[in-house]
């Protein structure tokens, strides 16, 4: 927990937030993300005038960490480095009450969103096929000759 009353009795002008913290695993909800390392956070939280001219907690940061995946194609554990610029007003859901901020809420909202769909570091396609099929990637389907969407790759290249 962040506490902010220093910042709205306006004994400071910015409260800096950069350390190092561990999201608790409780909030690591998300099931593609296997494990997540110490976080590195640099940045600060100011009260800001916002477009109704109201003053509201801004956050400016660099939030980076590394995430621990399953590779979407072999499902071996993998290393997913990210990095996340923050410059925008505080959401008014990471505040438990008005005198603190839950620091941890609002870094694993935000690295939750950095979580890709698929990723693989698989280079090598070949080990992924039998008999009757093979694991191909995106720019070998254009060159297949048996590739039943051909023409309309070529209708969509035209375009």
């Amino acid at each position: 927990m962040i506490d902010l009353n220093r910042l709205y009795n306006k004994d400071v002008d910015k409260l800096d937030i950069t350390n190092k913290y561990t999201i608790p695993k409780e909030l690591i909800v998300d099931e593609r993300i296997k494990e997540l390392s110490e976080i590195d956070v640099e940045g600060y939280i100011k009260l800001e005038t916002n477009n109704d001219l109201e003053d509201e907690l801004y956050v400016n940061c660099n939030i980076s960490g590394t995430m621990k995946l399953l590779d979407s194609i072999d499902l071996n554990l993998i290393d997913y480095d990210f990095s996340i610029e923050y410059d925008d007003f505080l959401e008014e859901n990471f505040k438990n009450n008005e005198n603190t901020l839950d620091i941890f809420e609002f870094l694993w909202e935000n690295i939750e969103l950095e979580v890709p769909i698929k990723f693989t570091k698989v280079e090598n396609y070949d080990k992924f096929s039998n008999k009757d099929w093979k694991l191909i990637n995106e720019g070998s389907r254009e060159s297949s000759k048996n590739n039943p969407f051909k023409e309309l790759l070529d209708d969509y290249k035209e375009e």
